[in-house]
Protein backbone atom coordinates (compact mmCIF):
# COMPACT_ATOMS: atom_id res chain seq x y z
CA UNK A 1 0.00 0.00 0.00
CA UNK A 2 2.78 2.32 0.59
CA UNK A 3 4.23 2.09 -2.59
CA UNK A 4 1.02 2.58 -4.24
CA UNK A 5 0.47 5.83 -2.59
CA UNK A 6 4.52 6.98 -3.31
CA UNK A 7 3.74 5.98 -6.93
CA UNK A 8 0.51 8.28 -7.01
CA UNK A 9 2.43 11.40 -5.29
CA UNK A 10 5.47 11.33 -7.98
CA UNK A 11 2.83 10.97 -10.82
CA UNK A 12 0.79 13.69 -9.55
CA UNK A 13 0.89 17.01 -10.95
CA UNK A 14 2.97 19.30 -8.96
CA UNK A 15 1.68 22.49 -7.93
CA UNK A 16 3.63 25.62 -6.39
CA UNK A 17 1.53 27.76 -4.15
CA UNK A 18 2.86 31.75 -3.40
CA UNK A 19 3.83 32.27 0.04
CA UNK A 20 0.61 34.56 0.43
CA UNK A 21 -1.23 32.43 -0.67
CA UNK A 22 -0.45 29.96 2.03
CA UNK A 23 -0.73 32.57 4.83
CA UNK A 24 -4.55 32.92 6.55
CA UNK A 25 -5.88 30.80 3.44
CA UNK A 26 -6.14 27.11 2.89
CA UNK A 27 -6.22 27.35 -1.14
CA UNK A 28 -5.14 24.30 -2.79
CA UNK A 29 -5.00 22.30 0.68
CA UNK A 30 -7.83 19.98 0.00
CA UNK A 31 -8.49 20.40 3.42
CA UNK A 32 -12.46 19.79 4.39
CA UNK A 33 -14.50 22.70 5.54
CA UNK A 34 -18.05 21.44 7.23
CA UNK A 35 -21.21 23.38 5.98
CA UNK A 36 -23.34 22.78 9.06
CA UNK A 37 -26.56 23.56 7.25
CA UNK A 38 -26.37 21.15 4.97
CA UNK A 39 -24.67 18.45 7.43
CA UNK A 40 -27.26 15.21 8.83
CA UNK A 41 -26.51 12.09 10.12
CA UNK A 42 -26.86 9.76 6.89
CA UNK A 43 -24.12 12.44 5.23
CA UNK A 44 -22.00 12.72 8.68
CA UNK A 45 -22.02 9.13 8.42
CA UNK A 46 -21.13 8.62 4.67
CA UNK A 47 -18.58 10.94 4.81
CA UNK A 48 -16.59 9.17 7.60
CA UNK A 49 -16.79 5.90 6.57
CA UNK A 50 -14.96 7.23 3.31
CA UNK A 51 -12.13 8.79 5.52
CA UNK A 52 -9.12 6.15 4.94
CA UNK A 53 -7.15 8.00 7.91
CA UNK A 54 -10.17 8.37 10.61
CA UNK A 55 -9.72 12.03 10.84
CA UNK A 56 -13.54 12.36 10.29
CA UNK A 57 -15.43 9.98 12.62
CA UNK A 58 -18.72 9.74 14.83
CA UNK A 59 -18.46 9.38 18.11
CA UNK A 60 -21.62 10.08 20.71
CA UNK A 61 -21.27 11.94 23.70
CA UNK A 62 -23.95 12.23 26.36
CA UNK A 63 -26.36 10.44 23.99
CA UNK A 64 -25.50 12.84 20.89
CA UNK A 65 -23.79 11.85 17.85
CA UNK A 66 -20.70 13.89 16.95
CA UNK A 67 -18.80 14.32 13.94
CA UNK A 68 -15.21 14.45 14.94
CA UNK A 69 -12.71 16.30 12.38
CA UNK A 70 -9.13 15.95 13.24
CA UNK A 71 -6.87 17.90 10.79
CA UNK A 72 -3.91 16.56 12.86
CA UNK A 73 -4.85 12.95 10.73
CA UNK A 74 -6.35 14.87 7.46
CA UNK A 75 -4.65 13.96 4.66
CA UNK A 76 -6.53 16.00 1.71
CA UNK A 77 -7.64 13.23 0.19
CA UNK A 78 -10.66 14.71 -0.61
CA UNK A 79 -12.98 11.79 -0.12
CA UNK A 80 -15.44 12.99 2.35
CA UNK A 81 -16.23 15.95 0.08
CA UNK A 82 -17.39 13.68 -2.60
CA UNK A 83 -19.08 11.67 -0.45
CA UNK A 84 -20.32 14.88 1.79
CA UNK A 85 -23.55 15.66 -0.44
CA UNK A 86 -22.44 19.34 0.09
CA UNK A 87 -21.78 19.39 3.52
CA UNK A 88 -18.31 19.42 3.40
CA UNK A 89 -15.89 21.10 0.75
CA UNK A 90 -12.64 22.85 0.47
CA UNK A 91 -11.63 25.16 3.05
CA UNK A 92 -11.03 28.37 1.83
CA UNK A 93 -9.96 30.17 4.84
CA UNK A 94 -7.22 29.30 7.80
CA UNK A 95 -9.04 31.65 10.13
CA UNK A 96 -12.28 30.61 11.46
Amino acid sequence: MIFDVAAQSLASKTVLLPLEQLLGDCAGSRMPEVVAGRLNSEVASQAAAACPARALRLEEQEGVQLLLLDYGKCTGCGRCIEAGGGALRAARSGVP
